[in-house]
């Protein structure tokens, strides 16, 4: 242990303590002497899980619990973690054995990554200089999904760090400071208001209960329990929707909830583990902050309030619903968006008096045959349903005849697919032939990215030749 250590400084960073004793120890070489001194060789030192808790609890003098808890995310991803998981996690922070955290905390297949940027408060930076006489990097902007300040209410600055370098956030006084009291600040406060608050003791399993009865309450629930998901749909993607252009990361959870994969993947897949970011931004649409959440989850707003997991009754507009059969929507579509059957559907509609055209249901050899032609040429069913004036079910019920056909019709759907993202990305290169992979990367991710997962040979072929690793570093 050093005793001219510096002491850690409210809300900092593991990785700003060590750029300060650098500084405080004047010693010769960041890379060569201090990295070396707390045995960091390969990782980041500014990692989001630092890899040298070890060494660095020898050399300073503070405890594990401290280190981990105060001056890592480990409570940001605390509360949507299982115990084992948590456990896990802890002990891989107190170990250094951090390499494989991203993959088992769903960081990478979600795409929330941290980054190689740091982001700094420029009110912040001037308060710490006039208290402790230097500027830190504060835990809190560095949390992914944190826009502003939670204190000041201004948009972040950011600054690349390199993995060799120290670098600490630099002042600058005559930059213009932006203040907004909206989405971002709120959205900020939120992740902050959860990262310390260390006495709480929310798990997962109280989440999803608060989940599930915040739903009820709002009258997103039908009557037998299940998810109105047309009209949850759109609560999350208005609240969502100012935030969409921040980030990366906003932009991909946007992207989620428009190809409605985002938030039914969190209500339905509990066994995944989602990104904190995910179960921000579904806390954010139902209770807007974290105090909020707390106050609900020790109030009467329970699953053991509720006797033999009875759901609560919610009564429908059904003027609203009875409205989209009159301008012409399908009884199917409107039955899936007020969460009803179809029958319970046609029998509010004849109390309406709104006359309901049904197709016949039964079909004909001679219909079926023209049925079977256009399902083998992967004609949409519902497609195929209005031609013949139809219903949908029955093209299905002829589908379910042909498995061969079946299969054959996904084959023809992933072929369209792979010749759409293909035609993107090669009218991307045609568009801009002098782009690296990483910028054609980046100008048509869901291309790219598709044809990564699929089509990983063609997309070789398609993209242009790769830059030797020796020379990546060099710009033109």
């Amino acid at each position: 242990m050093y005793s001219f250590f510096p002491k850690p400084l409210p809300d900092e960073t593991v990785y700003s303590l060590l750029c300060r004793f650098h500084l405080a120890s004047a010693q010769a070489s960041f890379k060569g002497n201090t990295l070396k001194l707390f045995k960091i060789n390969g990782s980041r030192p500014n990692n989001e899980f630092p890899s040298f808790l070890n060494e660095f609890e020898g050399l300073s003098g503070i405890d594990m619990p401290t280190l981990i808890n105060q001056m890592t995310s480990f409570h940001y991803y605390e509360p949507f973690l299982s115990p084992d998981m948590c456990l896990r996690l802890y002990d891989s922070l107190r170990t250094g054995k951090t390499e494989s955290l991203q993959s088992q905390l769903g960081i990478v297949a979600s795409r929330f990554t941290y980054g190689k940027e740091l982001k700094s408060c420029p009110l912040c930076m001037k308060e710490n200089i006039d208290t402790y006489g230097t500027t830190y990097w504060h835990l809190e902007h560095q949390i992914t999904g944190v826009l502003s300040c939670p204190k000041h209410k201004c948009i972040l600055n950011s600054e690349v760090c390199s993995p060799i370098k120290l670098l600490l956030p630099k002042l600058n006084k005559n930059l213009n400071v932006e203040v907004f009291d909206g989405e971002e600040y709120r959205f900020s406060s939120l992740l902050a208001s959860e990262l310390h608050d260390l006495n709480c003791d929310i798990h997962l399993p109280e989440l999803y209960n608060a989940y599930w009865d915040r739903l009820r309450e709002l009258g997103l629930l039908t009557q037998c329990g299940r998810v109105r998901q047309a009209t949850l749909h759109k609560l999350v993607q208005k609240c969502l929707e100012r935030l969409s252009d921040k980030t990366q990361h906003f932009r991909t959870l946007y992207h989620q909830v428009q190809k409605d994969y985002f938030p039914q993947c969190l209500l339905y897949q509990r066994s995944v583990q989602h990104h904190p970011m995910q179960h921000f931004a579904f806390i954010f649409s139902l209770f807007d902050s974290w105090e909020h959440l707390k106050k609900f989850i020790v109030s009467e707003h329970t699953c053991d309030a509720l006797p033999n997991n009875q759901s609560v009754k919610v009564e429908l507009d059904w003027s609203y619903f009875i409205n989209q059969l009159i301008n012409g929507q399908s009884l199917r579509k409107v039955a899936a968006s007020a969460g009803v059957s179809i029958a319970t559907l046609k029998a509010r509609a004849i109390q309406y008096q709104v006359p309901i055209a049904t197709r016949p249901s039964k079909v004909f050899d001679k219909e079926r045959r023209i049925i079977w032609r256009k399902l083998l040429i992967g004609k949409p069913t519902e497609d195929i349903a209005t031609d013949l004036g139809i219903s949908q079910g029955a093209v299905e019920q002829v589908l379910k005849c042909y498995p061969e056909v079946k299969e054959l019709r996904a084959r023809i759907r992933y072929k369209a697919k792979r010749d759409e993202m293909l035609a993107v990305l090669e009218k991307c290169i045609r568009d801009n032939p002098s782009f690296t992979r990483n910028q054609i990367k980046q100008a048509e991710n869901a291309a790219y990215m598709w044809l990564f997962k699929h089509e990983k040979s063609l997309l070789n072929k398609v993209l242009p030749k790769a830059i030797l690793r020796q020379r990546r570093h060099i710009r033109t």
